[in-house]
């Protein structure tokens, strides 16, 4: 992969969503998730908030970490998938049927695992500028499986 590494960038993002909002539990995966790629080059990242969602997916060498966290009262686990199992990426410029939220998406990105028709994980954007951050994610995810 390239030499780039957006670890500050995505701290100063992260800190920024948490300073507007009380996040706790984002929090608390936001801490486990730095602890997960502690001394792993942060090739590229996506946020994605909303009122009381954030949707965070972290891209290095060797995975892609995805954060998803509701509300504080229904958290979701922290998801890692090995660059070396996602056989593709699929572009999708507006919402897709089958993928709950996606109803306003301008953009949505998905990644299926190597032997499963199933949808891996997603992403979607519902704004001009968030299509142009999931863009760039994107690309650098299709780059990374490609080269995997």
């Amino acid at each position: 992969m390239s030499d780039n590494d957006e670890t500050s960038k995505l701290e100063t993002a992260v800190n920024a969503i948490l300073a507007k909002k009380e996040l706790v539990t984002f929090a608390e995966y936001w801490n486990l998730a730095k602890e997960l790629i502690d001394g792993v080059p942060v090739r590229a990242y996506y946020v994605r908030t909303d009122v009381n969602y954030v949707n965070l997916a972290i891209l290095t060498d060797f995975f892609v970490l995805d954060l998803e966290n509701k509300n504080d009262a229904n958290p979701t686990d922290i998801g890692i998938s090995l660059i070396k199992s996602l056989a593709s990426v699929y572009f999708r410029p507006g919402p897709v049927e089958t993928i709950p939220d996606s109803e306003k998406s301008q953009l949505t990105v998905i990644s299926v695992r190597i032997g499963s028709a199933d949808v891996g994980n997603y992403w979607i954007a519902k704004t001009g500028s968030e299509r142009e951050d999931l863009i760039r994610f994107g690309r650098a995810l299709l780059n990374a499986v490609n080269t995997s």
